[in-house]
């Protein structure tokens, strides 16, 4: 794989991708050019984000991922800045293919949210570290792409909230296997902070707690929301995979993703059940 598509880490894009797409479909019943604008807004927004961290963080991967395009020197600084300048402005230019300007302006946010991260002002607040990746990868992607095709309603708003949840309670596994580099540099994650079997327990608690009753309470204003709840079993036992690392990260950290992925495709073939 070349240095660039490494740069992107192609297999975090699969689920803003599936996201646009998939949830499109929930949105409309329909799947037309709206739904790839829609994944591919979502993936480029992503894809910068990753762009814009190994940058912010090539003194630290040198440390833990040493196999970076930037740690490595396959890739100079420069390039890298360059390649996220042309992926946002693509992104900027695909948003002037949407109808109005609220997906616009959600588009905006995850963008803001995505960057705002790799500053060293969120990455070193424990709340703030956790709450901008939850709202830009769970909150707001179902509303955007709910807003393509109709104003948000109680539906979008309870869906984003169960996507919310599920992002907060699991995506502090994508920090597991980097705690000595994180607390070398003063980044405050989840297992940084507490540790990584106090956070293993504490994600496990998040899915039990939070996740599984937002399932619940959500699905009275929105009925398939409920059987999402199941997902809640998968997600406690991936956790136990959790120092097992794949690729960049660890089976929990793939898991993760694709159990997002599975959210969305339950609404998408629910949604085409009842049309």
């Amino acid at each position: 794989m070349s240095p660039l598509l490494r740069l992107v880490r192609p297999f975090t894009l699969l689920a803003p991708l599936m996201a646009g797409i998939l949830l499109s479909v929930w949105a409309s019943g329909i799947l037309d050019y709206r739904a790839i604008v829609a994944g591919l807004i979502l993936s480029l927004l992503q894809a910068s984000g990753q762009v814009t961290n190994q940058i912010v963080d090539r003194e630290l991967d040198k440390i833990v991922k040493p196999y970076r395009p930037l740690a490595r020197g396959d890739v100079s600084v420069s390039t890298a800045v360059a390649l996220d300048m042309v992926i946002i402005i693509v992104s900027l230019l695909l948003m002037l293919l949407l109808e109005s300007r609220l997906p616009i302006m959600l588009a905006l946010m995850i963008m803001l949210f995505a960057l705002g991260y790799n500053t060293r002002t969120v990455r070193c607040n424990l709340v703030l570290n956790i709450m901008f990746t939850s709202i830009s990868r769970g909150l707001l992607p179902p509303l955007f792409v709910y807003s393509i095709f109709r104003p948000i309603d109680s539906t979008a708003l309870s869906t984003a909230i169960v996507c919310f949840t599920w992002v907060l309670s699991l995506q502090p596994t994508k920090d597991i296997l980097d705690v000595e580099g994180d607390r070398m540099f003063g980044y405050r994650t989840l297992p940084a902070v507490l540790g990584v079997d106090r956070s293993i327990r504490l994600m496990k608690l998040m899915l039990v707690l939070l996740y599984t009753p937002a399932c619940i309470v959500c699905g009275t204003f929105y009925t398939p929301l409920v059987f999402l709840s199941v997902l809640a079993v998968p997600g406690l036992v991936t956790l136990k995979y959790a120092y097992t690392r794949f690729s960049e990260n660890n089976i929990a950290w793939i898991c993760f993703y694709l159990g997002l992925c599975t959210i969305y495709l339950v609404l998408s073939i629910h949604q085409l059940l009842i049309i």
